[in-house]
């Protein structure tokens, strides 16, 4: 029987050393934690690759899928949307992938711009 992973969460302020800390912990257990991929409305830039480094979509796309309850958390990042997929969690989980989620943490959550939301 296979085990589920698990979903691990940094939350904490812009340069508060979040991805440091990520990358350690995936460089030292490479087989057992892989880092989240967001699903973005910003333009692919180069040397990106759709579905490795973030899942790129129209604004449309995203609000629709924002509607449908589809991101188990979203955010408005400099005019850009950013979320995360629960299909893409839940089917790394299932197959015992720890997933490591890093997200941005913001005092003012009355803020639009930089601000998450843990959806519904």
């Amino acid at each position: 029987m296979l085990n589920k992973g698990k979903l691990i969460i940094f939350a904490a302020p812009s340069g508060a050393g979040k991805s440091s800390l990520i990358n350690k912990i995936i460089e030292r257990d490479l087989n057992n934690f892989e880092l989240s991929i967001s699903a973005t409305t910003r333009a692919q830039r180069d040397g990106e690759t759709h579905g490795k480094d973030y899942f790129f979509i129209s604004d449309n796309e995203f609000n629709e899928l924002k509607n449908s309850e589809a991101f188990i958390e979203y955010a408005v990042v400099h005019g850009h949307q950013y979320g995360t997929l629960k299909s893409f969690i839940s089917e790394k989980l299932e197959t015992g992938t720890n997933i490591v989620l890093c997200l941005l943490y913001t005092s003012d959550a009355a803020d639009e711009e930089d601000s998450v939301d843990l959806g519904g």
